[in-house]
Order: C-alpha cells, then sequence, then structure tokens
C-alpha cells in the first residue's frame, strides 16, 4: 500500500517546483504539479491530496474562490501552505482556511519544518476528532441501554453503532458457554432480530478468545495460520481483518464481541483496540443488568401465577361442596324424571340435563383436584427414574403407533451416574409426567421424536421432556400454566398444566416451557434432591461437610467431563470444569483451587504440562491424573511432573470419593 503523503504543488515558476522536489524526499512525499487554479481543481477531484502549496499569484483566480472551489471538489479538506512574495500585498493568504503561510523566497529548512508542523497538527486535529466520536459514540450507547432493559435491543445498538464507527463489513455478539461447541448469535448489526447458532469449530478466531480469554486479532485473514483450516470458507473475505474481544462477566466469558472489515493492510491500532474493550466491558454490565431483569420479571410471573392459582383455590373450596350440592339436586329430579314413561321428545331433552350435569360434575371435579389446597405433605422417597420406567408402560398404547395414532419415537437418555432420590408423591409426579407427555403427542399428529433426559447438579434433579412438535408462540407460552387455558378447543378443559403447576409448586419445585413454533417444546421439571439422600451420601462416602472442596476438573471427552463433574457435586464438591488444557491453565490462575483433576491426553497440551505448570503456581495443590493408559504411565515423569495421584478409566464413585479423600489428607499433613 503506498503510504506516501500527496503533495500538489501550484505554481508558474519551475524553478520553485524543482526546488522543492529537492527539498521533499521521495520515499516520504508524492510531489504533484499544476501551474494554475484551474488544473489544480481537476487533480484534486480525481486524487487524494493531502496537502496543497501554492502561490497566491499563480492561481489565476481569487485566493477565497479557490479555497470555496477545493472544498466542493473534496470531502477529506486537504492542507493548505499559501507562498507569497509580500504578506501585505496577499491579505487573502492570512485567512483560516489557510493553515500556514511562508514568504519566499523559500529556505529549505523552513519549508521542511513548516510542511512537518501542518501535518502534525492535522493529526492531532484528527486524533482528537476520533477521540471525541469515540467519547460521542460511548455516551450514545450508555445512554440508549440505559433506556432499556431488553437483552437484544441493548446489543443491537451496541453493534450497530460500533459496526458504524468501523464502517465494519460484520459486527456481531456471540453467546456461549465454554464447555459447548456451539455459539449463539444474538446480536447483528444489519439484523435486529437475528437468531442464528454456529459451530465454533468453524470459527477459530472466537475460539482462540473463548479458551484463552483474551483479545484475538486476525490482521491478513488468508495468511494467519490460525485460519488455516477454514481457508475454504473465507477465501471471498482475503482483504479483510478481524478481533474478536472476549465478553467477561463475573469472571465467566459468556459471549464475544465479533468485528470484521476490509482493512487494506492497516493494522487496529491501540485508539481502536481501547475503544472496542470498553464496548465490551459496557456490552458485559448492560447483558448483567438485563440478565437480572430478565430473572426479576420470571420470578414476579412466578408469583403471579401462585397467586392466581391460590386465589382460585380458595374460591373452588368454598364453592365446589355448595355448587355438587346444587348439580345433585338437579340430577336427581331429572333421573327420576327419566324413569317415568314420558315422550320421546321430553325424555331426549332431559337425556341432554343429565349429560350437561354429568359434564357441570367433572369440571368441579377437575377444579377440586387442580387447586390441591392440601397443607400436608404425603411425601416419601421417590426415585425419578422408576417414575419415569411406569410412565412409559402405563402410556405404550398413546405413543407406540396403530390404528389412528402417531408413531412416536420415544428416547430416555438418563445419565450412566446415579440419580438422586428426591422427595415427593409418586402418584403425583406420575400425573405431572404423563400430562407432559400426553401433550407432546398431541403436538405431534404426523408422528415425531420425544426425548426424556435427567441430569443433577447435587442440589435438584432436573427432567427435560424434549418434542419435535409444532412449538408454540410466546403468546401461548406464557398462557400455558393459566387454569382453563388450552389451544386444543373442546378435546381440552385446559387443566392439565396448571394442575401439573400446582403439583410441582407443592414439591418445592419448577416447572418451566421453551418452545418454538415448528421446531419443537421442552418442558423441564426441577425438583430438590432429598436432604436424607444427601445426608447418606455424605455418610456412605465419609465425606465431611468441612472437606467439601473447590475441583477443577480438566477434560476434553465431553461425557466424561460431564459424568465426573456430576458425580463430584452430588458429592458436595463445587466443581468448575475446562474442556482443554491451556484454558484450564487460564482458570487455575485467576481462581484459588483445592484440587485439579487432568485427563492425561488432551487436545492442545498434555496433562504433563498442566500438571508441571499448576505446581509451578502452586506446588501445594494435589493433581489427580485421570487416564485410560491404566499402569503405564512413567513413574520418573509423574514425580517429575508433580502427579500426585491417579485414576484409572473407568472409576466408580467410592474410587472417586477415595481419591478426593486422600487429597484432602494429603493438604492437611503439609
Amino acid at each position: 500500500m503506498d503510504t506516501k503523503k500527496k503533495v500538489l504543488l501550484v505554481e508558474k515558476d519551475n524553478a520553485i517546483w524543482h526546488f522543492v522536489r529537492s527539498v521533499l524526499k521521495k520515499e516520504i512525499y508524492d510531489l504533484d504539479f499544476a501551474d494554475n487554479a484551474k488544473y489544480a481543481l481537476a487533480k484534486i477531484q480525481n486524487n487524494t491530496t493531502d496537502l496543497i502549496l501554492f502561490d497566491c499569484n499563480s492561481l489565476g483566480v481569487n485566493m477565497s474562490e479557490f479555497i470555496s472551489l477545493i472544498k466542493n471538489s473534496t470531502d477529506n479538506m486537504p492542507g493548505i501552505i499559501a507562498l507569497t512574495k509580500n504578506i501585505n500585498d496577499d491579505v487573502d493568504c492570512t485567512q483560516h482556511d489557510v493553515d500556514d503561510l511562508i514568504t519566499k523566497p523559500l529556505n529549505s529548512t523552513e519549508l521542511q519544518y513548516r510542511i512537518n508542523r501542518v501535518f502534525d497538527r492535522r493529526n492531532m486535529i484528527d486524533l482528537l476528532n476520533k477521540d471525541r466520536a469515540d467519547s460521542e459514540a460511548l455516551l450514545q450507547i450508555s445512554e440508549a441501554v440505559s433506556s432499556t432493559l431488553s437483552s437484544r435491543e441493548i446489543l443491537h445498538i451496541i453493534v450497530k453503532k460500533v459496526a458504524s464507527l468501523f464502517d465494519a463489513t460484520r459486527c456481531s455478539i456471540f453467546r456461549v458457554a465454554h464447555e459447548e461447541k456451539f455459539a449463539h448469535v444474538i446480536a447483528s448489526h444489519d439484523n435486529p432480530d437475528i437468531e442464528l447458532e454456529i459451530t465454533i469449530d468453524n470459527y477459530p478466531e472466537v475460539k482462540k478468545a473463548l479458551e484463552t480469554r483474551e483479545m484475538v486479532i486476525v490482521q491478513y485473514i488468508l495468511l494467519d495460520p490460525l485460519m488455516k483450516g477454514v481457508q475454504e470458507n473465507i477465501k471471498s473475505l482475503k482483504n479483510n481483518a478481524i478481533i474478536v474481544i472476549p465478553i467477561i462477566l463475573k469472571n465467566n466469558v459468556i459471549g464475544t464481541l465479533f468485528l470484521r472489515n476490509v482493512r487494506d493492510n492497516k493494522f487496529f491500532n491501540e485508539r481502536e483496540i481501547k475503544f472496542l474493550k470498553v464496548v465490551a466491558r459496557v456490552a458485559a454490565s448492560s447483558l448483567d443488568n438485563a440478565f437480572l431483569y430478565e430473572n426479576l420479571e420470571s420470578t414476579r410471573l412466578q408469583l403471579i401465577q401462585s397467586e392466581r392459582l391460590r386465589a382460585l383455590g380458595e374460591l373452588a373450596t368454598g364453592v365446589a361442596h355448595n355448587f355438587n350440592n346444587l348439580l345433585s339436586g338437579i340430577l336427581g329430579h331429572t333421573q327420576m324424571l327419566l324413569s317415568k314413561s314420558l315422550d320421546t321428545a321430553t325424555c331426549e331433552r332431559l337425556q341432554i340435563i343429565e349429560k350437561l350435569v354429568l359434564d357441570g360434575s367433572e369440571i368441579v371435579r377437575r377444579i377440586q383436584e387442580f387447586t390441591r389446597l392440601r397443607t400436608t405433605k404425603d411425601f416419601s422417597e421417590v426415585n425419578i427414574k422408576d417414575i419415569i420406567n411406569d410412565i412409559i408402560r402405563m402410556t405404550e398404547s398413546k405413543w407406540s403407533g396403530g390404528s389412528n395414532i402417531p408413531k412416536i419415537i420415544l428416547r430416555v437418555d438418563i445419565d450412566s451416574m446415579e440419580i438422586p432420590i428426591v422427595e415427593g408423591n409418586a402418584t403425583e409426579l406420575r400425573e405431572v409426567f404423563i400430562n407432559v407427555l400426553f401433550n407432546a403427542v398431541d403436538a405431534m399428529p404426523k408422528g415425531g421424536e420425544f426425548t426424556i433426559q435427567t441430569k443433577t447438579d447435587g442440589k435438584d434433579v432436573f427432567i427435560h421432556f424434549i418434542d419435535t412438535g409444532e412449538g408454540m408462540s410466546e403468546e401461548t407460552r406464557k398462557r400455558v400454566f393459566d387454569p382453563f387455558f388450552t389451544t386444543k378447543g373442546s378435546k381440552g378443559t385446559g387443566l392439565g398444566m396448571s394442575v401439573a403447576y400446582g403439583i410441582i409448586s407443592r414439591h418445592n419445585g419448577h416447572i418451566s416451557i421453551d418452545s418454538e413454533l415448528g421446531v419443537g417444546t421442552t418442558v423441564t421439571v426441577r425438583l430438590p434432591i432429598s436432604e436424607k439422600f444427601i445426608k447418606e451420601m455424605d455418610r456412605k462416602y465419609n465425606l465431611k461437610h468441612e472437606e467439601k472442596t473447590k475441583i477443577l476438573l480438566i477434560e476434553d471427552h465431553k461425557i466424561t467431563l460431564d459424568v465426573l463433574a456430576e458425580n463430584l457435586a452430588n458429592l458436595g464438591h463445587h466443581i468448575e470444569k475446562a474442556d482443554s488444557g491451556m484454558a484450564g491453565i487460564k482458570m487455575f490462575k485467576d481462581g484459588n483451587y483445592d484440587i485439579v483433576i487432568t485427563d492425561v491426553g488432551l487436545p492442545d497440551i498434555s496433562g504433563w504440562a498442566v500438571s508441571k505448570k499448576i505446581k509451578d503456581m502452586s506446588p501445594h495443590v494435589p493433581v489427580v491424573f485421570i487416564t485410560g493408559w491404566g499402569n503405564q504411565l512413567s513413574s520418573s515423569q509423574i514425580k517429575e511432573c508433580g502427579v500426585d495421584f491417579i485414576l484409572a478409566k473407568p472409576f466408580k464413585i467410592k474410587e472417586i470419593s477415595a481419591i478426593i479423600k486422600k487429597a484432602i489428607d494429603s493438604k492437611k499433613d503439609i
């Protein structure tokens, strides 16, 4: 790229032109020549000009008119230095649009000094203007994000403003969890409603920013080794540069600010980088406020729902008994009349009345069942796996296919680890699960897939019911738990999910729904783990409360990582996960861990290197190796790298517990 400064000399005297050319170095300045204003303006219109040197008497037009014509000929006003023999004769040369004035005869040192001074001053003005633009942009972003609590609107405001300032071809914000393989584009400067899932492996610059928690700059997109694996996808972006800045909230990377634009070999400068880092911090803070508001709104709606159910329950308790008495009287008299010999038309009308009364009594029964205002809790220990197995057998005819019944593929994805026991009423929980399953089947009239997943975090059990049905709108989703609300027309009573809500609330749990039209629905039930079960686990594995530790777990195999993390969480430990060696080392630097558990074979650096780095930083923190290589590890290397314990795959819970206890005891002995 040609970085020379373009200088245009407007002068009739060739001697002056040769003199100026001898003073201005060719490697710094690109000098051009014109002998009148008309010729000079043609050059300015067709070429970028940084500085104009002109003799006041060579223009052929009035000085003020010449400057006005320059302003009309270009968007970027060049610097202007006037040359004159006598300042008193050329008063126009002193007007404010002229940056400097040099009297003839010219002196080489003075000429060079004056030219440098003009460029220095203009550079300073440019920087001040850019700083002012940055400050104004940050002010506008701050004002905008403080005017709304919608996270989507906040993020769109941010990326749109940044894209405008940087003339970006793409400015987006990705939201991602560190251990996941996918990211969600939740904001893009050119699409306020974007909802897009991407594979992180297809964006190595984003992946690196997430793993290292540091800014990543790709200046030459086709030459950078980082982008080697995605060359086929980025061929059309050959002149683009990329900068990715992690968005960190409460020491967790929750996403990235992604910017791509055409740089023409111009590097991102310190001012631009500083500005983008500030924007990333604003985005993190804004997201935090927005998420707090969304959680508060969710809690408010739950309270409204609970209060609505309570009020309806009180109403039902007072009304149901009297209403049933009225229905009993009507039904008794109707059936007494039907027992007599009456004409056909009268009998038909009485039969209609009888049917309506019976339907009314069924609605009253459903209301009574729905409210469930019992204060006593006839709870016992419940195994969620058994409940799931029960409902699958009990509902098989509903989903297994047959005459006029859609074929549903049912999958049960229960963790290989032990799912903790909960306290509850098995009959009521079966009713909830069956209701959810039936709703899912009704949402898949042409068939589909229904998946039941279970997870635990050591405090609660999560049961996810996932269907590939029709899904529902946001308006419908918000009303699902409202009494008597149904989308099934005359086929539904609108009480099923209200009953489910009441049951789960009575179990001190929570039920929620995520849905998307045309994609499907996920119903999540959260139930607290039995206190008795937690105490039993503590007793079984001899783990005292004061011995529960903060553990860093490093493992690239996701299933092993998740299962081991949940087993350790069930033992009461606080677990943080990393799926690569470098990410683990970075987390260790920023955290305060009691024990590190790492796999030997990691994708970026070996477990040996991880152990050595950790021991260099904190020699007293025990390091546990998990490995599928059994006893084939070198004892000398184990000692050299500071590995304290070995856990061979596959492992049992009691083996994990024993290793952790040994590690805790080893710290006490130091």
